[in-house]
């Protein structure tokens, strides 16, 4: 009788999931202490305010000024002034950065509800002492690192085969014309740029200094934490039963043609 109701709940769940039309991440950092979300969100986008609205942080500010992220920063603010209370003079306050998919942290000067993040981009937010526009970034964290696969994007490209350039194509047959000795134009210029950028990208990776910023990395997941129930673990209990009723019933079904056979022999010979 509970298959049917956790069949719907199943069902309600994947509905709820397949709405989602991307994921951002979401890092929060207070000193050494980071906070990490996986956000997953309708739509092409979703902007900063939305972000913290899924994961439950409240915010605080005057304008576009953020006063508090969490419960860390100033609040009943006012004005400038009230908004940066006691931190004013040493220059502390909620630096906020965004990531697009593959790239480095950057500073944004633009107001948290009006940037926007795609499928595979990150945003961040960072309390301590910084100037005026710029300030020390997050720890270097990927997408993976924090929603623990790649961007829908990212798969969606890396599963479609690769498209073979025009001019490949006509180099590849004219390099087959046994009447023809020199390497075609065109594929020699494909094949030097595509060396290039191979090593342009591989001196840009190596050239990236490596992180020294020691800190304590929470992982909260995703914020649809909610787990499906546990359809497999009901069927295979009742379809354990029926199989092992099927193979009690062949098991018997065996000794009962033995036993029969043994009957006919021990008549047939008068034992």
């Amino acid at each position: 009788m509970f298959a049917p109701v956790l069949l719907g709940l199943c069902a309600l769940i994947a509905v709820g999931v397949a709405r989602a039309d991307g994921e951002a991440g979401l890092v929060i950092q207070n000193g050494d202490s980071v906070d990490t979300y996986c956000v997953p969100f309708a739509g092409e986008s979703i902007n900063g305010a939305d972000l913290l609205k899924k994961v439950s942080i409240p915010v605080a500010r005057v304008g576009d000024l953020v006063c508090a992220v969490g419960n860390v920063g100033c609040f009943g603010a006012s004005d400038y002034e009230s908004c940066t209370c006691k931190y004013a003079s040493t220059g502390t306050y909620w630096a906020y950065f965004s990531q697009t998919y593959g790239q480095r942290w950057v500073y944004s000067g633009l107001s948290f509800a009006l940037l926007k993040s795609k499928d595979g981009d990150m945003q961040a937010w960072r309390w301590g002492p910084a100037g005026a526009n710029s300030a020390p970034p997050p720890p270097p964290l990927s997408f993976e690192a924090v929603c623990g696969h790649p961007p829908r994007k990212a798969v969606a490209e890396t599963t479609q085969p690769p498209s073979t350039p025009t001019n490949a194509v006509a180099a590849t047959a004219t390099r087959a014309d046994p009447t023809v000795g020199a390497t075609p134009t065109g594929l020699s210029t494909l094949t030097e740029t595509a060396t290039a950028a191979t090593v342009m990208a591989t001196v840009t990776q190596s050239a990236r200094p490596p992180s020294t910023v020691s800190v304590t990395i929470t992982s909260h997941g995703a914020t649809t934490a909610t787990a499906a129930p546990s359809v497999t673990s009901s069927s295979s209990k009742g379809g354990g039963s029926r199989r092992d009723l099927v193979l009690f019933g062949a098991v018997a079904g065996t000794m009962l043609a033995i036993i029969g056979r043994a009957l006919v022999w021990r008549r047939t010979h008068g034992r």
